[in-house]
């Protein structure tokens, strides 16, 4: 029985796997694929070649406030001003009894102003302890994100068009996903978003979340999303060059999920050139 309810957890560990991480990401209901943050080496690999500063953090879920379902991980990107921007990934959903594990490596680059396009690979190991074995796999993923000014923002992210296999059991793969974003900087200190996830086995997850800047070190978040239907919330905290975000996710039947991230930017910025302004100098997202 034991060996079936932890098979029973992989197709969770597997969309665990593409859940929007980081506390800024899990406040506003997921909708991240425009955002140009950290966070964008797992949120939309095409996002990061408009990174303007090296950084380093990680985050931690309590998913449900349950020690098995939690989920925790580090990541990594580095822009170089002609090369682009590389990034890395490491991630760990589960208990010492069943876990994924996932190591992603990506890179991106902007192509003027307006479009910045990456692509990612990434590996993927699952364990169920007891002598039940393990299983790996590895999947590609492409993103783009384009900004038509300074307000408006459009993204497209693809991940695991292939569908590859990751364990024998019920012949089960890794979940393909198609992502569609949109971000609007509102008065300079209001931004939404919106984001659409496509899995062809289920229905579309509809995602939007908002977030205000009352003064430049704290920032407030909420969402929601459709599949699961649930809220978020969450607040964030910017001082110089660190910068700290706690979030809670809630789930109708399972509960809260509350998340914290810490992250960190160092070395010179490297500029992108301006998309240009349909109205007032918008915030950097």
């Amino acid at each position: 029985m034991l060996f079936f309810g932890l098979l029973a957890m992989v197709p969770l560990a597997l969309h665990a796997q593409f859940f929007a991480p980081g506390a800024r990401a899990t406040g506003m209901g997921g909708a991240a694929s425009t955002f140009t943050d950290l966070w964008s080496v797992n949120n939309n690999v095409g996002a990061m070649g408009f990174m303007e500063q090296a950084g380093a953090g990680l985050y931690y879920e309590n998913r449900f406030i349950m020690a098995e379902t939690g989920s925790y991980g580090i990541n990594f990107a580095y822009p170089l001003k002609k090369t682009g921007t590389f990034g890395l990934s490491l991630s760990r959903f589960g208990y010492r009894l069943f876990n994924r594990n996932a190591v992603g490596v990506r890179y991106a680059k902007s192509f003027g102003p307006h479009i910045s396009a990456g692509v990612g690979i990434n590996y993927h190991y699952i364990f169920i302890g007891n002598g039940y074995g393990n299983s790996s796999s590895m999947s590609a993923e492409l993103g783009v994100l384009g900004r038509v000014n300074r307000e408006l923002s459009v993204a497209f992210h693809l991940i695991n068009p292939v569908r590859m296999r990751i364990t024998p059991y019920q012949d089960q793969k890794l979940p393909m996903i198609i992502r569609f974003g949109l971000a609007y900087v509102w008065a300079e200190k209001v931004t939404t978003s919106i984001e659409v996830d496509a899995d062809p086995e289920q229905k579309p997850n509809v995602k939007f979340g908002m977030e205000y800047v009352p003064v430049p070190l704290f920032l407030i978040r909420g969402g929601f999303s459709s599949r699961p239907l649930g809220g978020s919330f969450g607040f964030g905290f910017n001082y110089k060059l660190a910068k700290v975000d706690l979030s809670a996710a809630y789930h109708q039947v399972l509960g809260f999920s509350p998340q914290i991230g810490m992250s960190f930017s160092f070395g010179k910025k490297v500029k992108h050139a301006s998309p240009g302004a349909s109205g007032k100098k918008a915030d950097k997202k």
